[in-house]
């Protein structure tokens, strides 16, 4: 399947550069994509509601995005959060003439930032980590109970929660959870190295899935909420800035 890959900048030269950048590293490595062009945060944001109109629920419009901080009308840090709230997971690559926005403008589906004027090494470099995690959303386990088997993807698994010799799975926007007879020990060992940690003696939780943290709960996708223990709240914290700068570097 083709990756879908968005410009949206108001400037002509950047979006020519841009895109020049693109078919360069998809022909390299003899990929397949599909590219468009947007002028203004509006236009997208416009495109998007228009497609909804035919469809159930929100479709992304592309896989990643490339999407300037500074543009006329509608900024790109709006832009994010309006794509966020909507359910877009895009990732988004910000490219910025001003640095001193970045601050602003992380979130869960950024993964960094291009400086004006463009190179192409550190585009090359950036896209890198962009298709690493389009790979890693495809990674899934294999889980057997008495209902049968059930193919479950890691980036839809939100946490993981023990009870009794059980635990019990919750996939983002989907109830009631499903029940495995693996233990949590064994959920942690299996998934170790897959950004899933404790974050009480009775949960797992995936960092893919984390909104916000606050002092005593980590606040999910989706609105839910999980507790936070206070004695692995300095460990927890730790391994999730590790996460967060390995998604962002």
């Amino acid at each position: 399947m083709a990756t879908r890959i968005a410009v949206c900048d108001d400037e002509a030269r950047c979006r020519d550069i841009l895109g020049e950048y693109c078919r360069n590293y998809f022909e390299e490595k003899c990929l397949e994509y599909e590219l468009i062009d947007y002028i203004s945060g509006d236009e997208l944001w416009a495109e998007l509601k228009e497609a909804e109109k035919d469809r159930d629920s929100p479709e992304c419009l592309c896989d990643i995005l490339l999407l300037d901080i500074e543009m006329q009308g509608m900024s790109g840090i709006i832009l994010k959060d309006l794509l966020q709230a909507n359910r877009q997971e895009i990732r988004i690559l910000f490219v910025t003439s001003h640095p001193e926005a970045m601050p602003e403008a992380f979130g869960r589906q950024v993964f960094g930032f291009l400086k004006k004027p463009l190179e192409y090494d550190k585009f090359q470099k950036k896209m890198d980590t962009v298709m690493a995690d389009i790979r890693d959303c495809e990674k899934y386990v294999m889980l057997e109970n008495t209902f049968g088997v059930q193919k479950i993807l890691l980036n839809q698994l939100q946490y993981i929660q023990a009870f009794k010799k059980y635990t019990n799975l919750f996939l983002e926007g989907e109830l009631p959870p499903i029940i495995s007879e693996r233990s949590l020990r064994a959920w942690r060992e299996l998934l170790a190295e897959e950004w899933f940690y404790p974050c009480h003696k009775s949960y797992l939780v995936n960092f893919r899935q984390v909104k916000g943290v606050r002092k005593d709960e980590i606040l999910l996708e989706g609105g839910c909420c999980i507790p936070l223990s206070r004695r692995m709240q300095k460990e927890w914290k730790e391994q999730y800035r590790k996460y967060l700068w390995e998604k962002a570097r």
